[in-house]
């Protein structure tokens, strides 16, 4: 499903369509974020939310990470996600 990612520190908001990552959108947007794996499992894409609901698709995060950081490469959100970038 399609959901948006707003940019905490910018207040851009960016689309991301259901057949893209969040990681590809937020780099396709000029930011630059790590990414090693692409699929979930090394955690180098991880990043820190302040609000919204994301769906966490990844392999790496603790229970008690995925409260505040999710991994942009797999992970997706439900309506909006306000990332801390």
């Amino acid at each position: 499903e399609p959901f948006q990612i707003e940019i905490k520190s910018t207040g851009q908001v960016l689309d991301v369509p259901g057949n893209k990552s969040a990681l590809e959108v937020l780099r396709e947007n000029g930011l630059i974020v790590d990414a090693a794996c692409e699929g979930g499992v090394c955690g180098t894409c991880r990043v820190s939310y302040v609000a919204g609901e994301p769906i966490h698709r990844d392999l790496a995060l603790r229970v008690e990470e995925r409260v505040h950081t999710l991994l942009v490469c797999v992970s997706r959100a439900t309506g909006k996600l306000v990332l801390d970038l």
